[in-house]
């Protein structure tokens, strides 16, 4: 039996991956922010950790009581480039939009990889520790990251089990552009990206 921690930022994207696996199976609430689903392959472990890398130390709380084969974690992001509103990511490519290591030997704004060219494959996903909405902090993350999408919380999950020694992505749905006006457009969004998101989840899984 396989073990999967599902790790979700806002209560919305957990909702979206929960209804679609109960769609064919039961979950046990154990308590508001985590749900435990049993299908005959895999045991899930859905943890709503919150936004904000600040809270990603839940996700290693869990680890240690769980310890999973793989950890996802399922949400949104703004789509940087290329991406159309639910549209769906799958990156194994982290960085922090906040720390810049270029002065040293290791990799642009990684702490763990030292080889880039090894590490570094699209999707680039970007995490920072405030939502952009301007379009001239957009250009700046594309340029210095090569970046895809941006969000809050990856990069913590990521070194989080790194650390771990556990296989980690992140699949995330479209709600915005990152630029003008992405306060607005985000909330209208967000339901349809959780969703997709969602379904990719299920796919990648193999349970669709």
């Amino acid at each position: 039996m396989k073990t999967i921690v599902l790790v979700f930022a806002m209560p919305q994207e957990r909702d979206a991956s929960l209804e679609a696996l109960t769609n064919q199976f039961t979950a046990q609430k154990i308590r508001e922010n985590y749900h435990v689903v049993e299908t005959p392959s895999i045991t899930f472990h859905l943890l709503h950790a919150g936004v904000t890398m600040l809270n990603c130390y839940k996700l290693a709380e869990l680890c240690m009581h769980v310890q999973p084969d793989e950890v996802i974690n399922v949400g949104t992001c703004a789509g940087l480039r290329n991406l159309a509103i639910g549209d769906v990511i799958h990156s194994r490519t982290f960085y922090h939009h906040e720390i810049d290591l270029s002065f040293f030997p290791t990799s642009l704004a990684n702490l763990q990889i030292k080889n880039k060219e090894e590490y570094h494959h699209h999707p680039v996903l970007v995490s920072g520790n405030t939502f952009i909405a301007d379009k001239e902090e957009v250009r700046k993350v594309i340029e210095k990251f090569d970046a895809d999408a941006f969000d809050m919380e990856s990069f913590g999950f990521y070194t989080i089990c790194k650390e771990k020694n556990i296989p980690f992505s992140a699949i995330r749905g479209v709600t915005d552009d990152g630029q003008t006006h992405a306060e607005q457009s985000f909330e209208l969004n967000l339901k349809i990206a959780s969703i997709a998101a969602a379904q990719e989840m299920l796919r990648y899984v193999r349970l669709k």
